[in-house]
């Protein structure tokens, strides 16, 4: 089905002949109702399909009509590469425009005498906004600001315009206030650091070219491609964090845009200012769609990030089993160990994927790590295992399969460096359920040891909780025979 609309600019007041020779843009956007929208001068099969209007109008000074009609296709799934974009195009505004005759006024004191005839399908939009001519454009050539503004819509057909036009692909554009909601957090060392502010993100981003907003976003393959063929820099770095086009493809899953970005020579292991890869950064963001294709371009497996975590660790720690998956076929070495500074949330000296795949609770990973031939005894840099993270953060069902592997006695009588049980762990960590799986399931463990192992977890936590299952378990040991 096509909708058919007529819209005729008849007049235009304010524009200075004598300032403008000719160059203005108003740049106009019309859509027919929340799914339908305006395609363009040339019909393509594909809904929400987004472009600008560019009207020229005469430097003259005398008012003069522009008539265009806007039409827009359903139906279709894929959009048709090879039509070429005419050069009046359409897309998405804000809504209160009716048919009929009206006059609108634009910035710059510029007003539109707009009439909009449309047969088919009651409009919702359009808004106009007037552009001055750049000082490069009033000589001939086109200027990152148009550049940033064909980019606000993807509009590929004005991006090879003004690329044509001189326009430089590397020059810094402008960030818009959706660009830095998206990019304001980007190159963070980890995912426990909270969103960067607007105000801030602009100061952090300043410098981002073309091909770092394009990698922002889904579906800019056509304008990267452009941008690349112009001579855009798929390594350029900029913000604070020197982050590269091919960092920010990976964060926000723009799954074709990074495998352009690598195909025209962008670095697939170079860290950015924050100390990750562009690997960890996917996996992060668990955009596996990126990972795959950074994998497919020999991204390394083995790069730890400034906490000393490789991506598998990241992976199993958050939990994404399609990600663990993806990282073990691509060669990612099952029981790597970290090297962390210190214990902390995020994993300790010497800890495996399983140990942190243990202290999250996230079984199916656990699985997919044990089937893969991770070891379930294997310590970190303080003697722990798997098995004492599961206790001590009480993950009772993770907990019971590593013991279903090494036997029960690994949950009572296996000690840290610390000389603690996973059994004293729980009994710090106040998880009564483990506890009691733990002693009721000790086989040959004697009731004198089990009470040897709460009174030593008394010793080292004397908090309300630990007096609380001591006390539940203690007359029930000593009413048991050795």
């Amino acid at each position: 089905m096509v909708f058919n609309a007529t819209l005729v600019v008849k007049q235009a007041k304010g524009v200075d002949a004598t300032k403008f020779q000719g160059d203005e843009q108003f740049f106009c956007t019309v859509s027919f109702d929340d799914y339908y929208e305006a395609t363009g001068s040339v019909p393509l099969p594909i809904l929400n399909w987004n472009e600008t209007f560019n009207l020229e109008i005469p430097g003259d000074g005398n008012p003069v009509p522009v008539s265009m009609i806007i039409y827009a296709e359903g139906g279709g799934d894929e959009a048709d590469d090879d039509i070429e974009v005419a050069a009046l195009d359409i897309g998405i505004g804000s809504k209160g425009f009716t048919r009929g005759e009206k006059w609108y006024t634009c910035s710059e004191g510029v007003q539109l005498l707009v009439h909009l005839d449309s047969p088919d399908i009651e409009p919702e939009s359009p808004s106009f906004t007037y552009v001055p001519p750049s000082q490069s454009q009033q000589h001939g050539g086109s200027s990152a600001k148009d550049l940033h503004l064909a980019l606000m819509s993807m509009n590929a057909g004005l991006t090879a315009n003004i690329l044509q036009n001189g326009a430089d692909p590397n020059a810094p554009v402008h960030l818009g206030e959706d660009d830095e909601q998206v990019l304001g957090s980007f190159g963070a060392p980890s995912t426990s650091q909270p969103p960067a502010s607007p105000s801030r993100a602009s100061k952090e981003l300043a410098g981002l070219t073309a091909l770092h907003r394009v990698a922002a976003r889904q579906g800019g393959g056509n304008c990267a491609q452009l941008l690349l063929r112009a001579g855009g820099s798929p390594s350029a770095r900029a913000g604070a964090n020197l982050c590269t086009p091919v960092h920010i493809a990976a964060a926000c899953g723009a799954v074709d845009v990074l495998r352009l970005l690598l195909e025209h020579g962008g670095e697939v292991d170079s860290t950015h200012g924050g100390g990750l890869t562009a690997l960890q950064e996917a996996v992060l963001a668990e955009e596996t769609g990126a990972a795959e294709v950074l994998l497919e371009c020999g991204a390394e497996t083995s790069i730890c990030c400034p906490r000393g975590l490789t991506p598998l660790h990241w992976a199993a720690r958050g939990g994404n089993v399609e990600m663990v998956a993806l990282l073990l076929k691509h060669g990612a070495e099952v029981g790597v160990r970290g090297h962390c500074v210190a214990s902390s949330e995020s994993g300790a000296r010497g800890a495996t994927p399983l140990h942190l795949a243990a202290r999250k609770g996230h079984r199916e990973v656990q699985a997919a790590l044990l089937k893969a031939g991770a070891d379930p005894a294997e310590r970190d840099s303080y003697g722990r295992t798997p098995a004492h993270e599961a206790s001590l953060h009480g993950h009772l069902t993770v907990l019971k399969e590593l013991l279903d592997i090494r036997g029960i006695e690994a949950g009572i009588l296996d000690y840290d460096d610390c000389g603690s049980s996973p059994l004293q762990w729980a009994i710090i960590g106040g998880h009564v359920n483990i506890v009691s799986h733990l002693i009721r399931s000790a086989g040959s463990t004697s009731s004198a040891q089990l009470q040897d192992e709460l009174e030593a977890a008394y010793a080292v936590a004397n908090s309300s909780a630990v007096q609380e299952i001591v006390a539940l378990f203690t007359p029930i040991l000593r009413s048991e025979k050795p």
